[in-house]
């Protein structure tokens, strides 16, 4: 969005200029459009987080076609789905190149953010369009208990989870992931059950091996806005608290 030129001389409707003014604001005019500090400025905005807010100066305008690009300042981080409005021509969903809604922190509080209008809706872009929810976590489980567990504080509806599970102080060990549609799978320290063996389940992300045909498994049955649900089973009668390491992708 440009800035406005200053220094040149405002004409009336019943105002002569001198050649000399004229030639003097078409110089200015000019050197404006090929100074790429006219295009670079950000509006602050003033809205709240996940509703933004710019407005323009006086002199500038902006209507909505696609095409249109503002770049503002954001005071607040996002915490998901998010709107812009630019000058009071309506409320606009920000997305991304994906058409998808935004994901908790891909504006963060202070960032200077770049959009373009599609005719529909405001694009995010730049780096921060690429910019997803991280979260590195950790839960504990007594295995001796069936059950669902919420995990929660991740900060965002993950798409992608790695789990590393383990009962501290004995040879345990699971390796699992999961993605958004529940598809998940583990290998695993079978040793407890078979020496010096491994093996894969492909319905559970955890398994904790505690001895010949007794372990605990833990299966991702759901995700939400701000964690994931995991149902426990057991094997025989399994014993000891597993410690769950868990990285989440937005």
């Amino acid at each position: 969005m440009a800035k406005p030129v200053t220094g040149q001389t405002v004409f009336g409707a019943n105002t002569t200029g001198t050649t000399t003014q004229l030639d003097n604001n078409f110089l200015l005019a000019y050197n404006a459009l090929n100074d790429l500090n006219t295009y670079s400025n950000y509006i602050v905005d003033s809205g709240v987080a996940n509703a933004y807010v710019v407005t323009l100066a006086s002199n500038l305008t902006a209507s909505l076609a696609a095409g249109l690009s503002v770049q503002f300042k954001a005071v607040n981080a996002n915490t998901g789905a998010s709107t812009l409005n630019v000058n009071g021509t309506g409320v606009k969903n920000i997305i991304n190149s994906n058409g998808n809604a935004l994901d908790a922190g891909q504006i963060p509080a202070g960032g200077v953010i770049n959009v373009i209008y599609d005719g529909t809706s405001y694009m995010l872009l730049g780096a921060l369009a690429g910019l997803r929810g991280i979260k590195v976590g950790s839960f504990t489980r007594d295995i001796s208990s069936a059950g669902n567990q919420t995990i929660t504080g991740v900060g965002f509806p993950p798409r992608f989870i790695t789990f590393l599970g383990t009962i501290i102080g004995t040879p345990s060990m699971s390796v699992g992931v999961v993605d958004v549609n529940l598809t998940q799978g583990c290998v695993f320290d079978d040793s407890g059950d078979m020496a010096n063996t491994y093996a894969n389940d492909l319905a559970h992300s955890i398994v904790v091996v505690t001895g010949a045909a007794t372990n605990g498994l833990a299966a991702v049955v759901a995700t939400n806005s701000d964690g994931f649900v995991v149902t426990w089973s057991k094997t025989g009668s399994p014993t000891g608290n597993a410690t769950v390491i868990f990285g989440a992708l937005a």
